[in-house]
């Protein structure tokens, strides 16, 4: 049985799904930023975001910004970028041991979200001077994630599907940009291009577990301090193409990739889970037709 979320407004573009429950162990919240992809944007955004993790005002370091979580019984903080459609999602999780299981412990999620907090708003990478070792560091590891994309040939042959078939639109783009976006990124830029985005992307936050009053108004003033600059971004639609358009990549590997691409309603589409499920009768469960009959019986995959 599915639960009902309660959800509130709480600006143009900043709403809340929260869910109050001892069903599980943990509190978890997500914040979910939501932005049109666009290029060298999108390496920014990326870059931007795995500078989160180096502290804040109040943790100057990463040292002391785990050391801190540590001391909140291992409390999770995660930072990460992701796409849906033409949009670059970022998303900041943390995840507590929900306090009833913690003897004696009072205030863990209260401090746990504050330290999240202050990562997201006043973060020390992206606050006053830059540190360069820092950032190349960063820089570094996010080219190792953009070149590796070639290496995971599912999730190219995807991404070159989008290419094709949505060629300049934002659908096209991924979520890391490109290394010539990357190498182009100046560190002096970041702070403002973030804080921006913090300020003007549309905001979705996921609360599931036990919260006092307290937790809420801490999340109620992140809305209010985003308000202050919230500007609804336009979106681009995507181009619809009239003729079907067919092409071949070839490359020295073991097994071939097949996509076909198609378009369909929106996630807000009152059909959309209808064709979920016909996706998943087609190739998505290892029960589906392509796979018994592709896989399993004929051996040709």
């Amino acid at each position: 049985m599915l639960t009902e979320f309660t959800r509130s407004e709480l600006g143009p573009n900043t709403t809340l799904y929260y869910l109050n429950t001892d069903r599980y162990r943990t509190n978890t919240v997500r914040f979910y930023f939501k932005q049109e992809l666009k290029p060298r944007y999108n390496a920014m955004t990326a870059l931007a975001t795995r500078l989160l993790k180096h502290g804040s005002t109040c943790y100057p370091s990463r040292l002391e910004l785990t050391r801190q979580l540590e001391t909140l019984y291992g409390a999770q903080l995660a930072t990460g970028v992701g796409k849906v459609g033409g949009h670059q999602l970022i998303n900041v999780c943390l995840e507590v041991p929900a306090e009833r299981f913690l003897p004696g412990a009072r205030d863990v999620f209260a401090q746990a979200l504050h330290a999240t907090l202050n990562v997201m708003t006043e973060p020390a990478a992206l606050t006053g001077t830059m540190d360069e070792d820092i950032l190349a560091l960063e820089k570094e590891y996010l080219s190792q994630e953009i070149r590796s994309l070639v290496d995971d040939k599912a999730r190219y042959s995807l991404f070159r599907c989008n290419q094709e078939m949505y060629e300049e639109a934002p659908h096209a783009l991924t979520e890391t940009g490109t290394m010539e976006d990357l190498g182009r990124i100046q560190g002096s830029e970041l702070p403002a291009h973030y804080h921006r985005m913090l300020a003007a992307a549309d905001l979705n936050i996921f609360m599931v577990g036990r919260f006092s009053p307290g937790d809420m108004e801490a999340i109620e003033k992140l809305a209010a301090l985003r308000n202050e600059g919230a500007v609804p971004e336009a979106v681009t639609p995507p181009p619809v193409r009239q003729e079907p358009k067919e092409t071949l990549e070839e490359a020295d590997v073991s097994q071939a990739r097949i996509c076909r691409a198609l378009r369909a309603p929106s996630l807000a589409g009152t059909d959309y889970y209808s064709l979920v499920m016909y996706n998943g009768v087609l190739g998505g469960f290892p029960h589906s037709k392509l796979f018994v009959n592709v896989r399993e019986k004929a051996h040709l995959a």
